[in-house]
């Protein structure tokens, strides 16, 4: 607006157009044009820059006001959603358009206003986070892999991408899976790489491994993910469904992953995800030592300097996925889980006055913990998975009644295994077997009262240690399995039948039996 003035207060001057540009350096047909929506012999020196503008570009101030630009922005505002992703096809969203608005904008100059309507409403917040305190994850959409060295087939493996906020300091990794078991090694290595923990908290997308229920204001975290944010003393933020915005740091991460690993990969082979992670990590390393565009400084620098000293000590161990199992007590105060590959219930014993009340079982490869399913969520049992032992019985968990029940008795391990030593060294084996299996003291000395008086039982008597002996092998024998060899008069068989060293069994003599001289 000042050239514009001095535009006008020369012609007010009296100087020609020819003389305004040179002095003004404006086309002479700028300045006549100035002059002519101007107008001749007004005053300007009280009107202002807005007015003045309105004046002279009285088309551009005016149409933004009019009743067609109004209408135009309306119906921007319906078609948002198609033009922006792309759904629809401009042209004949223009059509319908004109269609509606005879008197409506030509193509070009619907074009030209959407691009403005666009700009200002693809207005960015700036999100500012201070040194250690916000980590951002995600996998890439591009995947990279490796050949498999005895199939030859190609392996696609998904790449996990973490950048430090502040410093812009970037993990990556290739895993074959996005299941939470990948997924959690990840986020263990991301944060050992780092050298700790965000005092903040770690945004991520909404994956089905971390998130449970996606939400724009309160998202479900998996049971899982609490567990592993529990572990590393941190907390999970998921993103808004469908706003990247809300991690735009590893968005752009990803980015420069395509420009700055993918690109310098793409030429060679490898042969396993270790040969795959050695050279991801080698381009990791020289990203981070590279110089910023417009600073002299890496993002190595600048995360040692600022980020490292104030990162979070990361705990003794890396976290261990655990699994959950839904339960109540049982009547005999145990609960079980199923082993993940023998598919066996073990079980395991709870305060007996928790019975029937509804749990929630955390186990992995080491411990079993045994929460209650309430508001407290009080671990009210753990215990070491050690042994083969079918139950795992604490003491102090039984109760009172039956522990005085076994006290009243005199029911001990000795006392049975005196029994069985009268019976014969078979049965004290079994005996043994049967304690051992049931640390349950009450339930397996149940089962030696039920098994010694097998001995007296008409028709058994006096077979008890020949039927023990055909289980002389079984690491786990039962008390149906010795009432199934009596009752069959297995424990009369030759011994040879069931001996451990015969390498194949031995054919017993019978009438109907035909022999090889009937095959020839």
């Amino acid at each position: 607006m000042s050239r514009i003035r001095q535009v006008l207060g020369l012609y007010q001057n009296n100087r020609t157009i020819r003389e305004i540009a040179r002095i003004t350096g404006i086309s002479r047909n700028s300045v006549r044009k100035y002059i002519r929506e101007y107008g001749d012999g007004a005053d300007i020196t009280g009107i202002d820059d807005t007015a003045l503008g309105s004046i002279v570009h009285p088309a551009e101030t005016g149409s933004f006001n009019s009743e067609r630009h109004v209408a135009l922005v309306e119906h921007f505002g319906k078609e948002k959603s198609h033009l922006v992703k792309r759904r629809g096809n401009k042209q004949v969203i223009w059509e319908e358009y004109r269609q509606a608005h005879p008197d409506g904008y030509s193509y070009s100059q619907y074009c030209l206003l959407w691009r403005q309507y666009l700009k200002g409403m693809d207005i960015s917040l700036p999100q500012h986070y201070g040194p250690a305190e916000v980590a951002e994850i995600d996998f890439a959409g591009s995947k990279l892999g490796y050949v498999d060295a005895e199939t030859g087939e190609v392996v696609d493996c998904d790449i996990f991408l973490g950048v430090m906020v502040f410093s812009g300091l970037v993990f990556c990794r290739a895993v074959h899976t996005q299941q939470f078991p990948d997924v959690a090694a990840c986020i263990g290595r991301m944060l050992a790489a780092f050298g700790g923990v965000p005092t903040g908290y770690i945004i991520c997308d909404n994956m089905a491994t971390l998130v449970k229920k996606a939400g724009r204001e309160e998202p479900v975290l998996t049971d899982a993910c609490e567990q592993m944010a529990e572990h590393y003393g941190t907390c999970f933020s998921p993103a808004r469904p469908y706003e990247p915005t809300d991690k735009p740091y590893i968005e752009r991460s990803v980015s420069i992953a395509y420009d700055r690993i993918y690109t310098p990969l793409r030429h060679r082979t490898f042969h396993s995800l270790a040969e795959l992670n050695t050279a991801i990590t080698a381009q990791v390393e020289k990203l981070n030592a590279r110089p910023f565009r417009k600073s002299p400084l890496s993002r190595m620098q600048l995360f040692a300097e600022h980020e490292r000293p104030l990162l979070r000590p990361l705990p003794a161990t890396l976290f261990t996925p655990r699994l959950l199992r839904m339960g109540t007590v049982e009547k005999n105060n145990h609960v079980y889980i199923i082993h993940e590959t023998s598919k066996v219930m073990y079980h395991y014993s709870v305060p007996w006055q928790y019975i029937g009340q509804r749990v929630r079982i955390y186990y992995d490869r080491d411990t079993v913990e045994v929460y209650l399913d309430d508001v407290t969520r009080q671990r009210i049992a753990v215990h070491r998975r050690e042994g083969t032992a079918i139950y795992t019985t604490l003491e102090e968990h039984v109760p009172p009644s039956h522990r005085a029940i076994v006290a009243r008795r005199g029911w001990t391990n000795d006392y049975f295994y005196r029994i069985a030593d009268a019976i014969g060294p078979c049965t004290r084996l079994v005996i043994e077997r049967i304690i051992a299996r049931y640390p349950n003291r009450t339930q397996a000395y149940r089962t030696c009262i039920a098994l010694v008086k097998l001995n007296q039982k008409d028709g058994f008597s006096g077979r008890l240690e020949a039927a023990c002996r055909r289980l002389e092998y079984v690491e786990k024998p039962s008390l149906n399995m010795v009432k199934n060899i009596l009752a069959k008069g297995l424990d009369r068989a030759p011994a040879d039948l069931f001996s451990e060293q015969c390498d194949k069994p031995v054919q017993p003599p019978h009438g109907n039996i035909r022999g090889k001289d009937a095959y020839r």
